[in-house]
């Protein structure tokens, strides 16, 4: 194998590893953007259910 075929492939190991950093980082951000995201839409139905311009008299303080 010549010099130049031994440091591309050393090139494409590396960028193999680094690929396989990104995958295991983007695995271990995966349920962190699911609970924002499942956070912000409990969230919104909380702001939907509290407004009594929305929903009615339901809403209004004193009547839970």
């Amino acid at each position: 194998m010549s010099m130049k075929a031994a440091g591309s492939r050393a090139r494409f190991d590396a960028h193999g590893e680094v690929m396989a950093k990104f995958q295991r980082f983007g695995g271990a951000m995966l349920t962190p953007v699911l609970f924002f995201i499942f956070s912000g839409i409990v969230v919104a139905i909380t702001s939907v259910l509290t407004n009594p311009i929305l929903i009615g008299s339901i809403a209004s303080e004193g009547t839970v």
